[in-house]
């Protein structure tokens, strides 16, 4: 079992690579995100890499985790350096069970030869087929791994690389085709539209009729289902991380009692947590510094881990 410590910096180390992304107003999305996105999700790397908690705790295990062998490899056969090269991610997801449908965006420097020739060497490597067509002045690769999923990416110009499990939806996004937006995608954009655009991470959903239906099965959480309209979640990273979450709703009594019962459930961490020496503080630290509160139709949940927290949590931490 990792120790908190070692727990700590796995965390910070993942959001660093997760994190490698974003320079424009995240509440904008991206040009090339598709209409009809019921959810999204937008990394921020630029405030993550200048944090201060990165700079303490992950920035020279990055650096020399990109100095391994494998991932020199990785970035000379690709002419990618992740930490300079990659400006953004924006993650969509639409279609539900029915039709799941998902777009990933990577914008940055890209030496669009190497990289394909990159991409059809591991293909071939590691066993997947890869299809390649060209259509509309685009080439778009489709790989159909062992387990029979296919994934297709093309290059849209030198800055963008689209991503995803349906090609003929890659190709309308690619050529920037219609795509209408459904009551969903448009609760989804007006979601957006509240968070302030500078996050380091920042995650949208509308609450589609599908998962109103899942919710519905829940005792606890039917009376709420139908009156659930999105959610909006924010990761901030400086000298502390502030994490938020907005869960809005269709009236303010809504709100009220969801609210109250979020507040209740809260302590229950606590319980989870008993007798394990590595989790309990965590879960305690956890109850004592998530704020719930209700205005209107949303509810709103803020937690802040400062740097002071984070030492208190490692092991011998007062």
């Amino acid at each position: 079992m990792l120790s908190l410590s070692k727990l700590t910096r796995t965390v910070v180390l993942g959001l660093a690579f997760a994190g490698l992304t974003l320079t424009v107003r995240a509440a904008d999305l991206d040009k090339l995100a598709p209409a009809d996105a019921e959810a999204a999700v937008v990394l921020n790397v630029k405030s993550f890499l200048d944090s201060k908690l990165f700079k303490k705790y992950g920035e020279d295990a990055v650096k020399m985790a990109l100095k391994k062998d494998e991932a020199t490899k990785i970035i000379e056969a690709t002419g990618l350096d992740p930490l300079k090269d990659i400006t953004s991610l924006t993650i969509t997801g639409s279609g539900g069970q029915a039709d799941p449908k998902a777009c990933f965006i990577i914008k940055g420097n890209f030496n669009v030869p190497k990289l394909q020739a990159a991409i059809e060497a591991a293909a071939m490597k590691q066993g997947e087929k890869l299809k390649t067509v060209k259509d509309g002045g685009l080439t778009y690769y489709t790989i159909s791994t062992p387990q029979g999923q296919d994934v297709s990416a093309t290059f849209v110009g030198t800055e963008s690389l689209v991503i995803s499990n349906n090609v003929d939806y890659l190709k309308t996004i690619a050529n920037g085709k219609k795509i209408e937006p459904t009551t969903a995608a448009k609760t989804l954009k007006a979601a957006v539209k509240n968070v302030g655009g500078k996050e380091t991470v920042v995650l949208a959903a509308a609450i589609t009729d599908d998962m109103k239906k899942a919710m519905a099965n829940n005792p606890q959480a039917k009376q709420f289902a139908e009156k659930l309209d999105s959610l909006t979640g924010t990761i901030n990273v400086s000298d502390a991380i502030d994490i938020a979450l907005a869960i809005n709703t269709t009236d303010a009594d809504t709100a009220k009692n969801l609210g109250q019962t979020i507040k209740g459930a809260i302590p229950i961490l606590n319980l989870f947590a008993a007798g394990n020496e590595q989790f309990a503080p965590i879960a305690r630290a956890l109850v004592e510094n998530t704020k719930v509160n209700w205005e209107g139709k949303t509810i709103n949940l803020k937690l802040q881990v400062t740097d002071e927290l984070m030492k208190k949590l490692q092991p011998g931490g007062q």
